[in-house]
């Protein structure tokens, strides 16, 4: 059982395993200053995420490794019109077009610099692409979508599902932040199907059963 955590790895932009320094200088820049949607910390911060998506998308490429990208999303339904950009990067498959999301939001709510909400996933996630694509292409696809408005409502997920790309989800991971401290776990779920393979793939994975309904009571944070 582990007190502490290890060291972090170095930077290293060929290796195929995730740096935590490489994150840390991420979140870095994303935690300047309080970003909420429609504000102009949170345009930058979108500017700062496209710059490094294409840079991924175009490292990818350059190394045989197919990858798209995309920046533009539309939600309308009766009573309200959402025009903002998700950003969405996905590395397809080598046997199906199916794929598995991986999502968390780079808006934070007004009186937050949004280290933890959602900071520290948006950072994983742009460490883990980069480590991704010095690796062997997955059987499945993988999209990651870094959205926007998801203090204000989950706007921006719920605008991902009118997206091309939705419609070949297989499996869905959503990486969010309540409160400030704490070890990473998994507080919900929908079966076994998708708790098997996460638990066996990870040596120090957290979870209770009871997660869910303390969500559900507002135990914890939203």
């Amino acid at each position: 059982m582990r007190h502490y955590l290890p060291p972090a790895r170095p930077v290293d932009a060929d290796a195929p395993h995730v740096s935590g320094q490489a994150a840390w200088q991420h979140l870095e820049q994303l935690t300047l200053r309080p970003h909420p949607q429609n504000s102009r910390d949170n345009d930058r911060i979108r500017q700062y995420l496209i710059d490094e998506l294409l840079r991924l998308r175009d490292q990818a490429v350059a190394m045989g490794r197919p990858a798209e990208f995309t920046n533009s999303t539309v939600l309308e339904s009766m009573g309200m019109f959402y025009h903002d950009q998700n950003l969405i990067l996905r590395l397809p498959g080598t046997q199906s077009n199916e794929s598995i999301l991986l999502s968390s939001h780079y808006d934070s709510v007004h009186t937050s610099y949004g280290a933890f909400d959602d900071g520290i996933s948006v950072a994983t996630m742009l460490e883990t692409i980069r480590a991704l694509i010095h690796r062997p292409q997955t059987r499945y696809g993988l999209t990651f979508l870094i959205n926007n408005g998801e203090e204000m409502g989950l706007l921006g997920g719920k605008a991902f599902m009118q997206h091309p790309w939705a419609k070949d989800v297989r499996a869905f991971v959503n990486f969010e932040a309540g409160g400030a401290a704490g070890k990473p776990l998994i507080f919900q779920a929908t079966g076994p199907q998708v708790i098997a393979p996460w638990a066996e793939a990870m040596a120090q994975t957290h979870g209770n059963v009871a997660g869910n309904d303390m969500f559900a009571m507002g135990l914890i944070p939203r």
